[in-house]
């Protein structure tokens, strides 16, 4: 067991077969040599914990099994973090993670908050098991992938330019696209959105797949920059703002689409948009753009 209860400088890597904790601020050293801090048990911050970026170049392995990470009363920042093989790791409260983040074992989310920052693939790597929990899971940089996984909430916090592409498909719970002027690009990759898809200020692509709300009580709260392939509503989702159908557009039978003020606008040809269940129209204007569309017999507000 280590013990640190005063202002500390890691100054070199250390290894803990047991706990460590960490009662007063642990800073890095700020040069640019690596180091490595591996604790086997529990790693309990009461205070700052800042091993990243401009605090360091600190990398943390974590190698027991069924320990707990758990960050102070700011966020913990780590150049890394490793889950080694055969171990287990439950993390609380908020982790800023500047380059690599890699799960061979086990690592549960709890209701903590993730950041991380590493490009391309780096950002999270997961070859074991990540439970997320009811977490939030933030990807916050440009030319990010996101793997495939289950998400509760999945932030997609991009820079004003610079795109991150969807690995492969994924379920989350919610999904906050709110970097200015950014891409998400889920390419040929199916998302399931089990509760609300909010894009406050980026843009949402898609070439091919589809995108499934399927919540009882869903929003689409987005510009009409948010623009996917196939969009499926198998529950009740209101939109809010706008959303363009590159191909189809389908409510499911006993699924209902509540069009608010929107607008909805459907690129495909032949039949665009399948009523099988209820469209509310309210007061929104749904645009039909493709060459060849045939029009979906049901009430609309105003119709283009």
């Amino acid at each position: 067991n280590l013990l640190l209860n005063e202002l500390t400088n890691l100054n070199g890597s250390v290894t803990t077969t047991n706990d460590l904790t960490v009662l007063s601020n642990l800073t890095g050293n700020t040069s640019s040599v690596n180091y490595y801090l591996v604790v086997g048990g529990d790693l309990r911050a009461s205070a700052s914990f800042q091993l990243g970026t401009s605090y360091g170049y600190g990398h943390l392995i974590m190698t027991g099994s069924g320990k707990s990470l758990v960050a102070g009363s700011s966020n913990m920042a780590l150049k890394s973090l490793t889950i080694n093989s055969g171990a287990s790791v439950t993390a609380y409260n908020s982790i800023d993670i500047f380059a690599t983040t890699t799960v061979v074992g086990t690592l549960n989310a709890a209701t903590s908050s993730f950041v991380f920052y590493g490009e391309g693939a780096s950002g999270l790597s997961v070859s074991g098991t990540f439970n997320p929990n009811t977490s939030t899971i933030t990807f916050n940089s440009s030319d990010q992938v996101i793997p495939s996984s289950t998400y509760y909430n999945l932030t997609i916090g991009l820079s004003a330019s610079g795109s991150s592409t969807l690995l492969a498909s994924v379920t989350t719970t919610n999904l906050n696209v709110i970097g200015s002027a950014a891409t998400f690009d889920l390419q040929t990759n199916s998302l399931v959105v089990t509760g609300n898809l909010i894009n406050t200020n980026g843009r949402i692509i898609q070439t091919s797949g589809s995108v499934t709300l399927s919540s009882s009580s869903a929003a689409i709260s987005s510009p009409s920059s948010t623009q996917v392939y196939n969009l499926i509503i198998t529950g009740t989702t209101t939109v809010y703002g706008g959303v363009t159908s590159t191909n189809v557009l389908t409510v499911n039978a006993s699924a209902v689409l509540n069009a608010a003020s929107s607008t909805i606008n459907l690129l495909g040809t032949g039949t665009p948009f399948v009523i099988n269940g209820t469209f509310n129209y309210n007061t929104s204007t749904v645009v039909y753009s493709g060459a060849t569309a045939n029009i979906a017999s049901t009430t609309y507000y105003n119709l283009t």
